[in-house]
């Protein structure tokens, strides 16, 4: 049982450093980090083109944020000792691993993510979150965007978005 307690302790640890990371890509004074993500928002997927074919990037933008909370959490696990480090590793892989993957699945027209229940929350955030890049920071939840009031929903209704979606146009700055 406490192996299990770690493992979920480690994942939602892992969710927040990587909210704080992709807040700080948004930041200049990030250095590489700002320019990488900038990238990914100017170039790859600007708010007229947040959806495409196939996923556009080079990878270093949604990779080096997710798993950099990864080896967050294997640092402090060796730092504070802690028990059952095979859990906590798997909690903040899995949480690493599915941030960069269904982020990246969110920009791909016709992926899953914008037909499967919960995950359409996931989708539509996200698409939120090219066009007003100050807002919606959390990739799998939106905890820490409502706890540190970064949430933004979007103005149309979840059934135009994917609407526009099986008709392969990406929303407009009208739908948000």
């Amino acid at each position: 049982m406490a192996a299990v307690l770690w493992f979920l302790a480690s994942a939602v640890f892992v969710d927040l450093v990587g909210y704080w990371l992709h807040r700080m890509s948004h930041r200049p004074w990030s250095g590489p980090m700002f320019r990488a993500h900038m990238t990914h928002h100017v170039t790859n997927y600007p708010p007229r083109s947040v959806l495409s074919d196939r996923y556009r990037s080079s990878h270093r933008d949604s990779l080096a944020i997710w798993f950099a909370p990864f080896g967050a959490v294997y640092v402090l696990i060796v730092w504070l000792g802690l028990p059952h480090e095979w859990a906590i590793l798997a909690g903040g892989a899995l949480t690493a691993f599915l941030s960069s993957y269904l982020h990246d699945k969110t920009h791909i027209i016709g992926s899953f993510v914008w037909r499967v229940g919960r995950l359409k929350g996931i989708a539509v955030r996200h698409s939120t979150h090219h066009f007003k890049m100050g807002r919606n920071f959390g990739i799998i939840v939106d905890w820490w965007d409502r706890l540190f009031r970064t949430r933004r929903l979007p103005a149309a209704s979840l059934e135009q978005r994917l609407r526009r979606h099986r008709e392969h146009r990406p929303p407009s700055a009208s739908d948000l």
